[in-house]
């Protein structure tokens, strides 16, 4: 039997089970990660909504004061 010729094809198909591999580890714990993401992004909805009523407040001052500024 000839190893050279049958050479490329055990490193693919060692990388092939490499790469399945990987991809299932990654895969079996995704719905543990995605329940994490919900717990995680509850509260930024009302953060940004605070952050929204800031900034408006803050563009509301800074053109109170360059009104009252240019007399």
């Amino acid at each position: 039997m000839d190893w050279a010729a049958w050479g490329p094809t055990l490193v693919a198909i060692v990388t092939a089970i490499f790469v399945a591999g990987q991809v299932s580890g990654r895969i079996k714990n995704q719905e543990k990660t995605l329940a994490h993401h919900d717990e995680r992004l509850d509260g930024h909805d009302e953060k940004l909504e605070t952050h929204s009523i800031s900034i408006t407040r803050m563009e509301a001052w800074t053109n109170g004061y360059n009104a009252g500024r240019s007399k």
